[in-house]
């Protein structure tokens, strides 16, 4: 997803400005979304997510994690249980 601008040249076996517009011609058309950050050299692929689309995966995580957390205790209350019969009888 991030690359340095030298060595995507380097692949495409072009230099660092044609690379840079053949990058810029593609993202013209919309075939292509790069981010190029010239003072650190990376070009990077990933298009920042909305806000409401982080919010809604953040949500999903705190499901799964919470549905993971129910099973785990009730998985502990029922060793609980056993130990505690074992112990009674």
């Amino acid at each position: 997803t991030r690359i340095r601008t030298q060595r995507l040249a380097e692949l495409l076996g072009l230099t660092v400005d044609e690379t840079e517009r053949h990058l810029s011609e593609m993202v013209g058309t919309g075939e292509l979304y790069v981010k190029i950050d010239r003072p650190q050299g990376i070009c990077s692929f990933v298009r920042r997510k909305e806000p409401e689309a982080v919010l809604s995966d953040w949500n999903s995580d705190i499901g799964k994690l919470l549905s993971v957390m129910e099973a785990t205790c009730h998985l502990v209350n029922r060793e609980m249980m056993m130990m505690n019969a074992t112990r009674a009888s």
